[in-house]
């Protein structure tokens, strides 16, 4: 079901309340009935028929203007039957005037004037038809036009005083509308506010945990950093002192080589040598071989020494005994031959085997300093080559000790750019960390902001409803028993809120057109 305005809600109130005050009159009714001894059964069945046609109205539409109206008649009609019931008693009158003032509770000028024109039509048909029903004196119509004029004026009075309520009303309609949508508005409002708060107090302290775990892991980088700038520099220090043991190494290997090289000359020099005494061994060779041609002519001489001494013997036997002292010279000289050349055939044998053992030592010693000579040709070559290729590596390490030393001191350099730029992104995490707190405590202070803006949307609420209820107090509260305690309350709330900053009064002018 459609929620009704605030007119319409007040509207129907108020028509819900004056049925009620019409049915309210028959007790009142029957008490006068029995008083002036008039018809009882007027007094029962006419408020109810009067307050017949606005209930059935209300029924249809509560709210509707045509209730209002036939509010307005009953109200006029119930003074004409407590007029009637009293024999025309002039107080009776004061009713009229009573409900009149009643009517502007409406805030609209309808059901005034169609009261009045029921009282209008009730005086003077009641003065023509039952005189003696609407005044207990003889009157005159004279004081039927007195009593219309009052009548006329209150209804003037009240409809303009009825004007300018219809006017609060529907200002207040247009405030109770605002507010209400303010409120809501608030509380949306509200609701967002304290929902974004909380989100970015969780963020915030989600982004403050990751601040202090990034600042922590930055420290130890930090100290990382400045433990490989330690390690570094003396990585530097031990490739300089390598590339000084390398440069050491680089001259003990050119050393070397140089004594592999003069080993070289010297082998070639002693290789010389060698065949120098080869070539002089050959020449004493040569010396046994004349010795042997020479031991050959001894040998010849031998065996002419032996035929010579045989010959003589042969003489010296033909001489007889003037031949044998010759004979035993020619025996003892053939004796010397015979042991000459045994002598000399020893040394012939001697000769040939010194000439034979000499030239197989020649032959053995040449082919030995030849296999020598190449062997250690080679075992020189290859020492040589490894000390070309041990000098080339030697030569690579220290290259590359040098090229490792400028690594290390462009690293160097890095990593204490390295360590500097650490530090300024640690200080740099510290200022978000510290600006991240400020954050933290804008959150919390946006927190407890919207904690009382919520507050304050629900006392605007509250205000609504005693702003509504103030506006009832005199029609539902009167029974109630409650008047006073709103009365209070809202007394309370108008000294609690702050007055309207300058900055609203064009709020509040808009409001009220």
């Amino acid at each position: 079901m459609q929620e009704l305005s605030f007119r319409n809600n007040y509207d129907k109130k108020v028509n819900k309340v004056f049925i009620g005050i019409s049915l309210a009159h028959i007790p009142v009714f029957v008490g006068l009935a029995y008083f002036f001894k008039t018809q009882i059964s007027i007094a029962i069945l006419a408020p109810l028929l009067i307050a017949a046609g606005p209930i059935v109205a209300y029924l249809l539409k509560p709210h509707s203007k045509l209730v209002a109206a036939l509010n307005g008649f009953a109200m006029m009609a119930l003074s004409g039957v407590m007029i009637h019931l009293g024999k025309g008693m002039i107080e009776m009158h004061f009713h009229i005037f009573a409900f009149i003032a009643f009517l502007i509770f409406y805030g609209r000028i309808i059901p005034l004037l169609v009261a009045l024109a029921t009282v209008a039509v009730h005086h003077i048909g009641f003065f023509f038809l039952l005189p003696k029903s609407l005044f207990n004196y003889d009157a005159t119509f004279g004081i039927v036009l007195v009593h219309a004029a009052f009548a006329i004026v209150s209804a003037v009075g009240c409809s303009l005083i009825a004007r300018k309520l219809g006017v609060f009303i529907d200002v207040q309609e247009t405030v109770m509308t605002n507010l209400k949508t303010a409120v809501d508005k608030n509380k949306n409002l509200s609701e967002k506010l304290n929902n974004l708060s909380s989100l970015v107090t969780d963020s915030s302290n989600l982004q403050a945990s990751s601040i202090q775990e990034t600042v922590t892991t930055l420290e130890e980088i930090s100290r990382m950093v400045e433990m490989t700038n330690n390690s570094i520099q003396e990585t530097e220090s031990i490739s300089t002192n390598s590339v000084e043991i390398a440069e050491k190494g680089k001259a003990s290997v050119n050393a070397v080589t140089n004594s592999i090289q003069e080993i070289s000359n010297s082998n070639e020099v002693m290789v010389k040598e060698l065949n120098n005494n080869i070539d002089q061994i050959q020449k004493v060779t040569q010396m046994i071989s004349q010795i042997a041609e020479k031991t050959s002519i001894i040998n010849d001489i031998v065996f002419q020494t032996k035929l010579l001494s045989f010959n003589a013997s042969v003489e010296a036997a033909r001489a007889g005994e003037h031949g044998k002292g010759f004979a035993v010279v020619a025996e003892e000289v053939g004796n010397l031959a015979s042991v000459s050349g045994k002598a000399s055939e020893e040394i012939n044998s001697l000769l040939e085997n010194s000439k034979n053992h000499v030239n197989e030592i020649v032959k053995h010693t040449k082919e030995n300093m030849e296999k020598i000579s190449t062997e250690s040709k080679n075992v020189i070559n290859l020492g040589i080559g490894k000390s070309s290729y041990s000098l080339e590596i030697i030569n690579s390490v220290v290259d590359n000790i040098k090229r490792n030393t400028d690594l290390m001191k462009n690293i160097s350099t890095a990593s204490s750019e390295q360590s500097v730029g650490v530090q300024e992104i640690t200080e740099a995490i510290r200022a978000i960390d510290r600006t991240n707190q400020e954050n933290i405590q804008i959150t919390d202070q946006l927190s407890h902001l919207s904690g009382e803006m919520d507050n304050e949307s629900i006392n605007l609420d509250k205000v609504v409803d005693q702003i509504t209820c103030m506006l009832e107090n005199k029609l539902c509260d009167r029974t109630s028993g409650k008047a006073q305690e709103r009365f209070k309350v809202s007394e309370n709330l108008e000294q609690e809120s702050p007055e309207p900053s300058p900055n609203n009064n064009d709020d509040w002018e808009d409001l009220a057109s």
